[in-house]
């Protein structure tokens, strides 16, 4: 079940289908996003729709766009699942290319039945 919402949030995110990502996540799911973008931190932390729509017009802009995880730690807990991961994106963005890594932390616990995201911390730098 996990390994499931693991997969589908890769395909989902290498099809730059932010409403599949979206369809992944709790309603109330909590993101935080702490960005390194050439020497400039930024923290973000939209709501589920903010960041759906956030996805939407960022990845309007990107071509050949890449998103590969090259490790993922699972724990298993009684309630939830955390998984640790870290990623590798790379894209075009008006004519550059931009790579950078990221490490990723996600909560997975049933919501009405279904595995959902419950939280997300993420550190990226590009």
């Amino acid at each position: 079940m996990v390994q499931q919402v693991i997969n589908a949030v890769e395909v989902a995110t290498n099809q730059l289908d932010p409403h599949a990502l979206g369809a992944m996540m709790a309603d109330d799911v909590v993101i935080e996003l702490n960005i390194n973008m050439l020497g400039q931190q930024q923290v973000v932390s939209p709501n589920k729709d903010e960041y759906i729509e956030v996805l939407s017009q960022a990845w309007t802009h990107f071509e050949g766009y890449q998103y590969q995880r090259t490790e993922t730690d699972i724990d298993l807990h009684e309630d939830r699942a955390v998984v640790r991961a870290k990623v590798r994106e790379s894209m075009v963005i008006n004519g550059q290319k931009v790579a950078g890594t990221s490490s990723e932390e996600v909560e997975i616990r049933l919501v009405g039945g279904e595995p959902k995201i419950t939280h997300v911390v993420g550190f990226s730098s590009l």
